[in-house]
């Protein structure tokens, strides 16, 4: 850190922003890093940007605070140039990552899979319905049970056979 405000102070300003990128890769939570960095920066809406997440990680820095409204001022004065490609955006600087990756929100996917659970309980309560209001449960009762019969049944009896005795 104290590198990257030494190279600032002596016009090294590429150096600076290299400096204060890699702080931020290793802590994405130093507040000082995205301040000074913002500082750096030639785009004004950047610049805003890089302030508000300083402010958002320390919300009493005042050197953030004073930075904050010169740059809306000077973003409210300046003219606004339609985007730049990427491969013409300084090259030679490390562009920093999201503070977190991009997620979709917890609510979201509690509400589909809310809506699976409820699409499966309605689900079984149809086919548990199907079942009792059919014939299908005295169908397997009465197939599984054992019946008792009324009538004898009718074997035919073996014709007498004629044998010598001795």
């Amino acid at each position: 850190m104290k590198q990257g405000q030494a190279a600032a102070r002596s016009g090294q300003r590429a150096r600076a922003a290299r400096i204060f990128a890699a702080v931020l890769e290793m802590d994405p939570t130093c507040a000082d890093a995205w301040r000074e960095r913002a500082a750096l920066l030639d785009d004004p809406q950047e610049a805003l940007a890089h302030l508000a997440q300083a402010l958002t990680l320390n919300p009493n820095d005042e050197q953030a605070r004073l930075a904050l409204r010169a740059f809306r001022r000077q973003a409210a004065s300046t003219p606004v140039t339609p985007p730049v490609a990427y491969g013409s955006l300084a090259p030679h600087l490390p562009v920093p990552r999201p503070l977190a990756p991009m997620a979709t929100s917890p609510a979201g996917r509690r509400s589909r899979s809310g809506a699976w659970a409820v699409l499966g309980a309605g689900l079984c309560i149809l086919l548990l319905a199907l079942l009792l209001w059919s014939d299908a449960p005295r169908t397997v009762v009465a197939a599984l049970l054992p019946t008792a019969t009324w009538t004898p049944t009718l074997s035919p009896t073996p014709t007498p056979t004629w044998t010598p005795s001795p």
